[in-house]
């Protein structure tokens, strides 16, 4: 399943973290840094807080600029500064591929520190756990938030030289092509037929079924009207109405349930219908989170 339909899943499917503490402060001085803008950039020391609302998990920190950068750097497209939670004897809590990082605005940040700061200069970046509520991180999230006494930052966001050049992928084709998706899906498919190496017979493999344009807006309609009702029953909730919780809880199951179960990905689908799928995932994580994914 495409990273459409996992960030839909991962939004919806969250669970209760009540028995986590609501804070953690940490004093941090010269923390391990790695990766580019650790040659100039430098956390500020002092005392810095994780906290949760049970849902996701935040900690805010002061960086400095240390140092000019002496070389040309570029962003490579993907977000990544990452920060990990340390506890006693520098063991590191692994929160596996999701954790705290700073999102496309902290980023922004970031990069602005680097590109047009003066040395001395600060930010305070925010790193957010987005997915932190699910089962899967209750035995980490409570060490975090029981026994972390430090931090680790990692930039897997920026590397050193001039940005390479690349042709487009299709996908990228596509979301600038509008009206024109189906001339572009069109040439993708012809260059895939001029591709084929005609002295290799391949194995006969089975077509996937074709999904129809009319079938996938159907599953869109069904996500937005289980989305709405979950939207309100987690409202119930919180308002004090008891048996809401655990039909929010039922819903949002129902809703993974029927993303997992879905026959076809983002490759069978317009701009339009992907637009359409963001935006109703978008505006669940604003209604129960408080802010947008994007």
């Amino acid at each position: 399943m495409k990273k459409l339909f996992l960030m839909a899943i991962a939004v919806l499917a969250l669970v209760s973290c009540s028995t986590t503490p609501s804070e953690r402060v940490v004093t941090v001085s010269d923390p391990e840094f790695s990766g580019f803008a650790a040659k100039y950039l430098e956390v500020v020391d002092g005392d810095y807080k994780f906290i949760t609302d049970g849902r996701e998990g935040k900690i805010t920190l002061k960086l400095r600029k240390k140092a000019q950068p002496d070389e040309p750097f570029y962003s490579d497209g993907f977000t990544k500064f990452r920060l990990n939670a340390v506890g006693d004897g520098g063991e590191i809590y692994d929160t596996g591929v999701y954790g705290y990082e700073a999102s496309m605005g902290e980023f922004d940040k970031i990069e602005d520190l680097l590109t047009n700061g003066e040395v001395g200069d600060t930010r305070s970046v925010c790193f957010t756990w987005m997915y932190m509520a699910q089962d899967d991180f209750k035995d980490v999230r409570n060490k975090i938030y029981n026994s972390a006494t430090g931090i680790e930052l990692i930039d897997k966001g920026f590397k050193a030289g001039i940005k390479p050049e690349k042709a487009s992928s299709v996908k990228e084709d596509v979301a600038e092509a509008g009206d024109d998706y189906e001339i572009i899906m069109a040439e993708a498919a012809m260059d895939d037929a001029d591709d084929a190496d005609s002295d290799e017979v391949e194995e006969q493999k089975p077509a996937k079924a074709k999904v129809s344009s009319k079938e996938i807006d159907k599953f869109i309609d069904k996500f937005e009207k289980l989305t709405d009702k979950a939207i309100k029953m987690y409202k119930k909730s919180e308002a004090g109405e008891r048996g809401t919780y655990g039909k929010w809880l039922e819903l949002s199951h129902e809703i993974t349930e029927m993303m997992e179960s879905a026959k076809f990905d983002e490759s069978d689908m317009t701009p339009s219908q992907i637009q359409r799928m963001l935006d109703i995932s978008n505006k669940y994580h604003k209604e129960v989170y408080g802010t947008p994914l994007y």
